[in-house]
């Protein structure tokens, strides 16, 4: 596992018990750039109308064996060097990649 490539999933820096991870969404391709844009991993306790309501929005992702969800509204750029542990890739996995394509494809269509 590469820490910082596209879809890999490390320790948030917010320390934040219920957002405990973030997943890189930023394209390999920009690789030498010092940030990552990132999305959060939450707890589903911690959006439960969402994380139930909208799944192609919120897709449930499991890391470390605990379920969490996707948090497309809160992306963000971070510093490579503040990136927390890396604790798991989606990199091999298609579905997992297109579910979360899919949600930011619906987030951020344009109208």
């Amino acid at each position: 596992m590469i820490g910082g490539a596209q879809f890999s999933v490390h320790r948030s820096p917010s320390r934040s018990p219920a957002r405990p991870f973030v997943i890189v969404l930023q394209s390999d391709d920009f690789k030498r750039m010092p940030s990552r844009v990132v999305a959060p991993l939450v707890l589903p306790s911690a959006m439960p109308q969402f994380a139930a309501g909208f799944p192609r929005i919120a897709p449930a992702l499991t890391v470390l064996g605990r379920p969490y969800v996707l948090n497309p509204f809160d992306i963000a750029t971070i510093g490579f060097d503040r990136l927390g542990d890396l604790v798991a890739t989606f990199v091999g996995d298609g579905e997992t990649k297109r579910r979360i394509q899919d949600a930011l494809d619906a987030v951020l269509k344009p109208y």
